[in-house]
């Protein structure tokens, strides 16, 4: 089982959207409109092999339904666990652990309980959105290992690649200083 981790850390972070009147802009018009990482995070998707299946962890619910409807925009189809009962839920994980014709994408709140205990070894891509944001060092600890923790365990056949996304100038460097300052080393 080989490990791979990646932080990206971006130059810039645009959030305005594009007031290109051509409808035959490029593809990546639309993705940066919605933010230099949700680009960046789109083309990474798009390019993965399609025999593999994808973790985008994301902190706040809102933001999630966010991250939602700007992967159907670009036309990454996803499951996501924020939404429905529990056995909504239970359902969600099904499909996308046991039908092959499942959507690879799976969107989870990183402090969320709803995936605890859950095998996920199908999926060997984490995406974290952005730096967990924490009240203490062992909580940031616990939410990312629980997090990765859901692919990265016996079982698991593929190599799993970690993304962390970090934009540059904003509230995520300061906080991966704070919680992870290896991480701005091995980026410089």
């Amino acid at each position: 089982n080989s490990r791979a981790s990646r932080w990206l850390t971006l130059t810039n972070c645009s959030s305005t959207r594009s007031n290109s009147s051509n409808s035959n802009s490029s593809s990546i018009d639309l993705y940066e409109a919605c933010g230099t990482k949700l680009g960046k995070m789109i083309k990474l998707l798009k390019a993965l092999p399609s025999t593999e299946r994808s973790l985008v962890f994301v902190q706040y619910k809102s933001l999630t339904d966010d991250v939602a409807n700007v992967f159907q925009e670009a036309g990454i189809s996803t499951l996501n666990l924020s939404a429905g009962s529990t056995v909504a839920k239970q359902k969600t994980l099904r499909r996308f652990t046991k039908e092959p014709s499942a959507p690879k994408v799976l969107l989870l709140e990183v402090d969320s309980a709803n995936a605890a205990g859950a095998n996920l070894t199908i999926a060997n891509n984490v995406f974290f959105v952005s730096p967990v944001v924490s009240d203490t060092q062992q909580e940031y600890d616990a939410w990312e290992t629980q997090a990765i923790g859901r692919v990265r365990r016996y079982g698991q056949e593929k190599t799993v690649k970690i993304w962390r996304f970090v934009a540059k100038g904003t509230i995520d460097e300061d906080i991966v200083r704070i919680r992870a300052p290896q991480v701005l080393e091995e980026a410089a």
